[in-house]
């Protein structure tokens, strides 16, 4: 399966926007978003590297449920769904590899 395949796939599976990845990748949104267009990572094999195995650590955290798929947050009085949502990614990419 290619990275755009598996990219949607994993969006689909975990619950997860172009921003959501773009920060897991540490990488542009327009990066994130042409890879899931389609757009060749070639050009920056370094970036490819990266991608795929912080990609396999998202693939195997919805296999095994791990903190993923994201769940959806309601806002409260103290925070904003979309801040609830950045804190528990920042949470789940602070953990240790499966």
């Amino acid at each position: 399966m290619n990275i755009t395949k598996r990219l949607n796939k994993v969006m689909v599976e975990g619950n997860l926007t172009i921003i959501d990845l773009a920060r897991w990748f540490n990488r542009p949104f327009a990066t994130v978003r042409g890879w899931i267009r389609g757009r060749d990572m070639r050009a920056s094999p370094q970036d490819a590297g990266l991608v795929i195995e912080r990609l396999k650590v998202i693939e195997r955290r919805i296999r095994k449920r791990a903190g993923l798929p994201v769940p959806q947050f309601e806002p409260n009085g103290k925070m904003r769904a979309d801040s609830m949502r950045i804190a528990y990614l920042n949470k789940l990419m602070a953990r240790k590899k499966l």
